[in-house]
């Protein structure tokens, strides 16, 4: 059976060091779980060898008692696309998740709870343990356990969990806090108890040591740049380099000084920055924040932690995905894209390519890498002040010089010099160059098979054994590969020249060559254009390698297949592939030896989407019978929607009173986060809560201040002097997630206060809404009325097809319009869409019964919504649900994704992203 353990320096697995670059992903997040595997492919494509995952609890359990876990909640398949694809597994099951999530993962149903003290906080900053919080976390890990303990790597060979996380972000000492020591051992002892063997860690929110003494591994959060929110202009001005250094470059020290697992384990981040998220009403989307960070900055980041020692990091978010329906707390809107490493439509952008580079790298010295100690100071001199360099020593004897460009001002490139202790100065004339918030890795003193490297201060992409020799793949950046020994042959794309204890190579162009050794022994080389490295893939196997470059995108399965994905004409260079392919051509006049070159794709023709014709229904709100009924209430105690399982979008309020002799009437409002309001069928105003920023009314996470931001309306011109109907609809965006030292996840929600400003007779309260626990997929609806008549998967009697274009007016309360579309193509084609939509209004969009998405045009930023490709069906409903605060047009399309091909931003003037898939045997 397969063994785990760990030192200081890396995880073990069956007696080899690994080194774990993982990223994270959230099949929660892709409610059409065709495409988890495709997904997790990218993964494997992009060099990584583990992933994260969190587990939610609450799309698990929608209501006490109830557990789901197949389909798109089906654990199992998830765990087994792993296994497929030789993924590494880190469990996060919480209870607590955070991840930007309702309730921050914890059920609606326990929300309704007040008696339990989630996560054992009794106010913000105090802690209380409580049993009966401690046995609803029990029985979820009770119910969620079998569906994972098989997949354990102690348990069978295949299998590929490796660490289970206790809790998360889950402080224990935090100014007057006190996390409870207790609820960790319980949790920890539950596992055990209930069969998990692998090691356990906790995720720390950042450095501060929690739990160091209690779980196998200590690993931490890291994000360490963050976007400014709210910006004096637009574009974002570029990050400070300074600002970057000083959080990372004494991690090692820091971590290291707790003692416990931080100095027994290894320098372990479950969660590294792999972007940022966004909230609402902030002026710039994830488009402006991939631009913010840069394509580079996720290969520099990786690089900076692996030159403090870390060998496992495991990037937050790699691919983000969609918080459709309500999945999301109140922090962020539909496109959870996170600016990622693979964009929320699928889009493998240059941060994918530069990243790719360092995984590549690291592989490459896979047996070198991952056992390294610190020189305090390094044995080499940089002529430029700003370029940083931490030198770690491999127990191998091998040098690494992580090298970074700290120049704070945006140029193409900086060059430099690097001289040894002994005097070397590489390279011997010009100089190197590094670009903008870029970073390099230079080696010294390492064998490598027949070829001893004095110094390479040339990017290596790839050294591998090839066929009868070895193989160097590298990058001209002006730098040098210095050999030990001066009795070499050369041929090909390369300078040589010879001094008394060692040879310096350069290469002047891209091109192919060879280093023939006095033995006979062959060191192949290859210097590939910037352009043509992005592209370059491989797959590692015992003694031997194969490569790829020139296309968009290329898997090496398991089976031996090659799939190759193209973005129109691409020309394909394989290495030790083997195909009767007949685009494939062999290159014999190489010197690199079987070798293989071929066009494949074409640009793909891109069908429009025509959507069919139109129709609209409307609820009758003061039919009974056509909403999800009226709840009569008192009004001062069960207003809140929490206490009626509404957790999940809309609550819809009314009141009754009689106005007898009274001329004029006003009402003060406090809500969260969105209402509209209508007297007697008349539309009175709007109100908006929300608040991206702490400590104000709205706020997204801790305290909010409900005391704040009411809102005065004038009822009088609607007022009839007999009988009157107040509606109030009001939208929550998300409950808070409970995060860090808060007790916020109660925060209330729909109405938090009414008062009229005279006094009223026969005043009734009653209130509407959609009881999640009654559903099987509590996060699929909006509680809009209209659900209970299935008008979000285009079904009821009475929609009246309309000859106009549709519009939407605030008199109409809620409108329901559906249309449709025809989509049909073939398998090995990939061409995403997105619905576009502009205007002031508010619409929650349905794609063939699925909530995917909510629209707040006045608010923002999102205007374009991912149509998720496994979703998507030859015939499709489209149902979009509107209200609207201001007489609009309703502005939509559906287009394909038109993107710059180094970002995947949108530009209207930009590529069509639309790929052909080719298999090669």
């Amino acid at each position: 059976m397969n063994e785990i353990t760990w030192d200081k320096y890396s995880l073990i697995i069956n007696n080899k060091r690994e080194f774990l670059l993982g990223g994270e992903f959230h099949y929660w997040r892709l409610p059409d779980r065709e495409r988890w595997e495709d997904i997790l492919k990218m993964y494997k494509i992009l060099g990584l060898n583990s992933v994260r995952i969190y587990f939610h609890w609450g799309y698990h359990n929608p209501a006490e008692g109830k557990y789901y876990f197949s389909q798109n909640r089906d654990v199992d398949y998830v765990l087994k696309i792993c296994e497929i694809l030789g993924l590494y597994v880190f469990i996060a099951a919480g209870p607590y998740i955070c991840a930007e999530t309702n309730a921050g993962g914890f059920p609606g149903w326990l929300l309704a709870k007040r008696n339990v003290r989630i996560k054992h906080l009794k106010a913000h900053l105090r802690t209380q343990f409580d049993s009966i919080y401690m046995d609803y976390c029990r029985d979820w890990y009770k119910h969620f356990i079998p569906n994972i303990i098989n997949h354990q790597i102690t348990k069978q060979k295949k299998g590929k969990i490796i660490a289970f996380q206790i809790e998360n972000e889950y402080f224990e000492k935090f100014l007057i806090y006190r996390g409870s020591r207790k609820y960790i051992e319980e949790l920890i002892k539950t596992i055990r108890k209930l069969g998990i063997e692998v090691p356990t860690f906790h995720n720390d929110a950042w450095e501060k040591g929690s739990w160091n003494g209690l779980v196998d591994l200590y690993g931490f959060d890291k994000y360490v740049i963050k976007a400014p929110k709210f910006p004096t202009s637009l574009p974002l001005k570029y990050w400070k380099m300074k600002d970057f250094s000083k959080k990372v470059d004494h991690l090692e020290t820091k971590v290291r000084s707790f003692g416990g697992a931080a100095s027994r384990s290894p320098l372990f981040i479950p969660e590294l920055q792999g972007g940022w998220y966004n909230h609402w009403g902030i002026k710039y989307g994830y488009d402006e924040l991939y631009d913010f960070y840069g394509s580079k900055y996720q290969k520099m980041l990786e690089s900076t932690i692996a030159s403090q020692g870390s060998t496992m990091m495991s990037l937050y978010m790699l691919y983000g995905g969609t918080s459709w329906g309500a999945v999301p707390d109140n922090a962020v809107y539909t496109s959870y894209d996170y600016s990622g490493t693979i964009r929320e439509f699928g889009y493998q952008p240059n941060r994918f390519r530069y990243l790719r580079l360092f995984n590549l790298f690291v592989k490459s010295f896979q047996g070198s890498i991952t056992c390294t100690d610190v020189v305090e100071t390094a044995d080499i001199k940089i002529n430029e002040d700003n370029i940083y360099c931490r030198q770690r020593k491999a127990h191998d004897g091998t040098n690494y010089y992580f090298l970074r460009n700290e120049n704070e001002i945006k140029q193409k490139d900086y060059s430099f010099t690097i001289t040894t202790s002994d005097g070397i100065k590489i390279p011997k004339r010009g100089f190197h160059t590094i670009g903008f918030h870029d970073s390099l890795i230079a080696i010294r003193n390492h064998q490598f098979e027949n070829f001893s490297i004095a110094f390479c201060s040339l990017p290596i992409l790839i050294k591998s054994p090839y066929l009868d020799g070895n193989l160097l793949i590298i990058m001209n950046n002006g730098g040098e590969l210095l050999l030990n020994g001066n009795e070499f042959e050369t041929k090909g794309d390369i300078k040589v020249e010879r001094e008394e204890q060692y040879s310096r190579f350069s290469f002047p162009k891209e091109g192919y060559s060879q280093i023939i050794d006095s033995n006979g022994n062959t060191l192949y080389l290859i210097c590939l254009s910037e352009e043509n490295a992005l592209t370059l893939n491989a797959n590692f196997m015992e003694n031997n390698i194969q490569l790829a470059w020139g296309a968009y995108s290329v898997f090496f399965s398991q089976s031996n297949q090659l799939e190759i994905e193209t973005l129109g004409k691409q020309t394909i260079t394989l290495l030790n592939v083997t195909s009767n392919n007949e685009n494939l051509e062999t290159i014999n006049e190489t010197l690199i030896p079987n070798m293989k070159k071929g066009i494949f794709g074409e640009y793909l023709p891109v069908p429009s989407v025509e959507l069919k014709e139109w129709y609209k229904i409307q609820t009758d709100w003061s039919n009974s019978t056509e909403i999800n009924i009226w709840k009569e209430i008192n009004f001062q105690k069960e207003r809140d929607p929490i206490d009626h399982h509404f957790t999940s979008g809309h609550v819809l309020y009314k009141c009754t009173f009689k106005a007898k002799s009274i001329k004029k009437l006003k009402i003060k409002l406090n809500i969260r986060h969105k209402a509209a309001i209508w007297l007697n069928n008349h539309f009175i105003g709007e109100h908006n809560v929300y608040n991206a920023k702490h400590g104000r009314a709205g706020a997204f996470e801790g305290p909010d201040l409900k005391w704040f931001d009411s809102k005065k309306f004038d009822l009088t011109e609607a007022l009839n002097q007999d009988e009157n109907i107040l509606y109030i609809l009001t939208e929550n965006l998300g409950h808070n997630r409970q995060v860090y030292v808060y007790n916020d996840v109660r925060t209330p929600r729909g109405i938090l206060s009414a008062k009229f400003s005279k006094t009223l007779k026969s005043v009734k309260w009653a209130i509407s809404g959609i009881d999640v626990t009654k559903l099987e997929q509590a996060y699929n609806t909006s509680g809009l009325p209209g659900e209970k008549f299935l008008y979000h998967h285009g079904k009821g009697d009475n929609w009246e097809k309309i000859q106009e274009s549709p519009t939407i007016d605030p008199n109409d309360q809620i409108i329901w319009y559906k249309t449709s579309f025809s989509w049909n193509l073939e398998d090995n084609l990939r061409l995403p869409l997105r619905i576009h939509l502009e205007g002031h209004h508010n619409i929650h969009i349905y794609l063939n019964g699925l909530y995917i998405g909510k629209y707040w045009g006045a608010y923002g930023p999102q205007h374009d919504f991912y149509l998720m490709d496994g979703l998507l069906q030859k015939e499709n409903v489209l149902v979009l649900a509107c209200w609207t605060t201001e007489e609009d047009d309703l502005n939509i399309s559906i287009k394909p994704y038109k993107i710059k091909l180094e970002s995947g931003n949108l530009d209207e003037n930009g590529t069509i992203f639309a790929t052909e898939k080719h298999i090669i045997e």
